[in-house]
C-alpha cells in the first residue's frame, strides 16, 4: 500500500499481489543474519542524487536487518516515481492455514527463548481473533519464508513485475515518491520529509508487518460486524480492552497491538480508513499511518516497531554477554554449532 502525509500521508501496506496455499513448513535456527538486500532500479540510478538515495536505502536496510537474528534473506527492488504518498509497497501475498501458520510461529519460538514477545503473544492467542483456527492467514512471502514456509518465494521478476506463478528474483516493489519532498541526509531541511523514516517504515511492510499485517484495509468501511475470510498476522493481537479482540473498519474504534492478552497496549493502531490499519496512530512513530515533514524517526530495540516484528517471528540478536556465556558452554562440550504506504503506508 501507500505511506502518505498529514500533509502527506504515509499510506501503509504493500499492495498484496499473489495467493498461494498448501505451503509446506521447514525451519532453521537463527545466526546474527536477517539480510535485507535492495537493488536499485534504472528511476533511482539514473537520478541526479542516486548515491544519497541508495546511501539512505542502505543505511535503512542495515538498521532493520542488524536488530534481527533471523537466517533469512529479503530482496526487495527500489524506484522512484510520482503520486500521492511518500513510499509505497507491492508485495507477494500467501495463505497458509491458522495452524500451519500458529505452528510455525511456535517452532521459532521453542528455538528461540530470547524472543519473550513472541512467548507471550503465543501464549494469548486464545484472547485474540480467530483464537479457534477457523480462518487462514495471509501474510508476506518475505515473513512465510523465514519461518519457514519453504513454498512462499519471491514473486517479482527482474524489472519489478509481478509474476502470478512467483518462484522469482524480488519479496517486493518499493517506490519512493519524486512527487513530495523528501531528504535522504539528515540533518533535515527543515521543510522534506525522513527519508530514511519512510524506507523503513516501507521495509517493514515487506517483512510482513504495519499495514500488511492486517487484513483490514481489503473491508468495506463500516461500524457493522464485519466477516473476514482471512486474518493478518497483527490481527491476531489486536484488541480494543483486555480479553477483548478487536476487528472493525469503525473510525470511531479503539484498537492497539498487544502481546499480553490485551493488558498491556504496545502502540495504538490507526482506525482512519485513509490510511492503512495495520499502522500505527501515533505520528511520530516509524509505522504511523499519517505524519508531517520534519520528523525523523528511526526504528530500534526500543521502539515499538521492534516488538511489533518479534511478535510476528523476528528474533533478537544475543545479547554480547549472551554470546560469551554460550560460547563458553559450547567449547565445554568440545563443539560448536551455527545454527537464520503520501500516507505512510505500505
Amino acid at each position: 500500500m501507500a505511506l502518505r502525509m498529514t500533509q502527506s500521508a504515509f499510506g501503509g501496506i504493500a499492495c498484496m499481489s499473489g495467493l498461494a496455499l498448501g505451503l509446506a513448513c521447514v525451519l532453521t535456527t537463527p545466526a546474527h543474519a536477517l539480510v535485507i538486500a535492495p537493488s536499485f532500479g534504472a528511476s533511482i540510478t539514473g537520478s541526479a542524487n542516486a548515491a544519497e538515495i541508495e546511501a539512505a536505502i542502505n543505511t535503512a536496510a542495515s538498521n532493520i536487518g542488524g536488530l534481527f537474528s533471523n537466517a533469512s534473506n529479503v530482496s526487495i527492488l527500489f524506484e522512484t516515481g510520482s503520486g500521492d504518498f511518500l513510499g509505497s509497497t507491492q508485495s507477494g501475498q500467501y495463505i497458509t492455514s491458522y495452524n500451519n501458520y500458529v505452528g510455525q510461529l511456535q517452532a521459532n519460538s521453542a528455538a528461540n527463548p530470547a524472543n519473550t514477545v513472541l512467548a507471550s503473544a503465543l501464549a494469548n492467542l486464545s484472547s485474540g481473533n480467530d483464537a479457534n483456527g477457523a480462518l487462514n492467514i495471509g501474510a508476506s512471502s518475505a515473513l512465510l519464508r523465514m519461518l519457514g514456509f519453504s513454498g512462499a518465494a519471491p514473486c517479482y521478476n527482474g524489472v519489478g513485475v509481478f509474476v502470478a506463478g512467483c518462484g522469482q528474483t524480488y519479496d517486493a516493489v518499493i517506490t519512493l515518491s519524486s512527487s513530495n519532498p523528501i531528504d535522504y541526509t539528515r540533518p533535515l531541511d527543515g521543510s522534506s520529509y525522513d527519508a530514511l523514516r519512510v524506507i523503513e517504515h516501507e521495509i517493514d511492510e515487506v517483512l510482513g508487518a504495519g499495514g500488511q499485517g492486517s487484513t483490514l484495509n481489503s473491508q468495506s468501511v463500516t461500524c457493522d460486524p464485519l466477516s473476514p475470510t482471512a486474518y493478518g498476522p497483527l490481527d491476531l493481537y489486536r484488541y480494543s480492552a483486555p480479553g477483548t479482540a478487536s476487528y472493525t473498519t469503525c473510525g470511531s474504534a479503539s484498537s492497539y497491538l498487544s502481546v499480553d492478552g490485551g493488558v498491556t497496549s504496545i502502540a495504538a493502531f490507526d482506525q482512519n480508513a485513509n490510511g492503512d490499519m495495520g499502522d500505527f496512530a501515533d505520528g511520530s512513530t516509524v509505522q504511523a499511518a499519517f505524519t508531517n515533514f520534519n520528523q525523523p524517526a528511526d526504528i530500534s530495540a526500543t521502539s515499538p516497531e521492534y516488538k511489533m516484528l518479534e511478535s510476528i517471528g523476528y528474533d533478537p540478536v544475543p545479547e554480547p554477554g549472551s554470546l560469551v556465556l554460550i560460547g563458553a558452554a559450547l567449547l565445554g562440550l568440545g563443539f560448536v554449532r551455527r545454527k537464520r504506504g503520501a500516507r505512510q503506508g505500505g
